[in-house]
C-alpha cells in the first residue's frame, strides 16, 4: 500500500513539474492592442491634402435657435447637407472630421504676428507650424454617425459615438474602421542604445497641440506610407534642440526616453501612440524603428 502511494505521488510530482517550473517562454512578453477601439476612434490625423467637404453637418434636432456651436453627442441627430456629388443613403456610417482652425486670434502685443494659428501656434520647437503644413492639413475626429433617414431638406443621421462636441460645418467622410495594432512590449528598455541603421524621424506635434506628453498620449509623426505600418514599434530620442532631428552634443550619448507604436500612417505623416516613457516626451523628439 505504501509502495502503491509513494509512486502515486511521484507521479503526481512529475506531472506537476512544468507547472511550478514554468515553461521557457512562460515570462515572455505577449502581444498586447496597442491602443482601445476608442482611442483608435478619436486619434486625428494630419491629410496630404484636404478632406473632400462634399457632406457636412448643417445643424440638428433640438437646436431651436439654430446655434452654430450647439453641441450634439452620442444619441443626438444631425442633419446632413451635401453640396457636391453623391449624398449618403440610409444605413450608410460616416465618420465626422473637423479641420483643426487656422487662425484663432491677432496678437495686440505683437499686430505684426497677424493671425496666429490654432494647430501649432504655440511654437513647442522652431519651425513647428512650417514642419506641420509640410505634413498636410491636420484634422480633428469628432465622431461617427448612422444616416437613418433621408429627406427633401437633407439627410437625418444619429450619432453612434462622439470624441469631442460634435458641430455644425464639421465634414462627414465615408467610414471605415481602424483595425487596432497590436505590440510586443519591450521588458527592459536600454536607455543608451547606439543609433541603428534606420531612418530617423521626429514627433511635429502632440494632439491637442500639447506641449508634452506621456503613456498613452497621441502624436504625429514626420513619416508616413511606405515608411511606417502599423504596429511598429520607434524609440523616443531626446534631441538638444527640439525640431533639429538628432542635433545632440556629439560627446554626450544618445538618450532614449520612451517608446511609441504607430497605429496607421497617411501619405506623408503616422499616427502614433507613447508605450513607455521614462521622462515627458516633446513635439521635436526623435524617433527611430527598433
Amino acid at each position: 500500500m505504501k509502495q502503491i502511494l509513494a509512486i502515486s505521488v511521484g507521479v503526481f510530482l512529475w506531472m506537476a513539474m512544468p507547472v511550478f517550473a514554468g515553461s521557457p517562454d512562460a515570462s515572455s512578453p505577449r502581444p498586447i492592442p496597442a491602443a482601445t477601439p476608442g482611442q483608435m476612434e478619436c486619434t486625428g490625423f494630419i491629410s496630404a491634402s484636404p478632406v473632400p467637404d462634399d457632406i457636412f453637418v448643417a445643424g440638428g434636432a433640438d437646436n431651436d435657435f439654430n446655434d452654430r456651436w450647439h453641441a450634439f453627442t452620442t444619441g443626438n441627430y444631425v442633419y446632413l447637407k451635401t453640396e457636391r456629388g453623391t449624398g449618403p443613403v440610409v444605413g450608410e456610417e460616416l465618420r465626422l472630421v473637423r479641420p483643426e482652425s487656422d487662425q484663432v486670434f491677432r496678437s495686440w502685443v505683437r499686430p505684426e504676428l497677424g493671425p496666429l494659428p490654432d494647430f501649432g501656434y504655440h511654437n513647442w520647437y522652431p519651425w513647428q507650424g512650417y514642419d506641420i503644413r509640410q505634413l498636410g492639413r491636420p484634422y480633428r475626429d469628432t465622431g461617427r454617425i448612422k444616416v437613418i433617414k433621408l429627406t427633401p431638406q437633407g439627410a437625418v443621421a444619429k450619432v453612434l459615438f462622439a470624441c469631442t462636441a460634435i458641430n455644425a460645418k464639421d465634414i462627414a467622410l465615408p467610414y471605415s474602421p481602424r483595425p487596432v495594432p497590436t505590440y510586443v512590449p519591450t521588458v527592459h528598455l536600454d536607455r543608451f542604445a547606439l543609433l541603428n541603421s534606420n531612418p530617423v524621424g521626429a514627433i511635429t506635434a502632440i494632439r491637442d497641440d500639447a506641449g508634452a506628453g506621456a503613456v498613452g498620449d497621441i502624436v504625429y509623426l514626420n513619416i508616413g506610407k511606405g515608411e511606417a505600418q502599423p504596429g511598429q514599434k520607434y524609440r523616443i530620442i531626446r534631441v538638444l534642440l527640439p525640431g533639429h532631428t538628432l542635433l545632440v552634443a556629439p560627446r554626450f550619448p544618445k538618450e532614449t526616453i520612451g517608446q511609441l507604436v504607430v497605429l496607421w500612417t497617411e501619405k506623408k505623416s503616422a499616427v502614433g501612440i507613447i508605450v513607455s516613457a521614462l521622462r515627458q516626451i516633446q513635439p521635436g523628439d526623435a524617433v527611430q524603428l527598433e
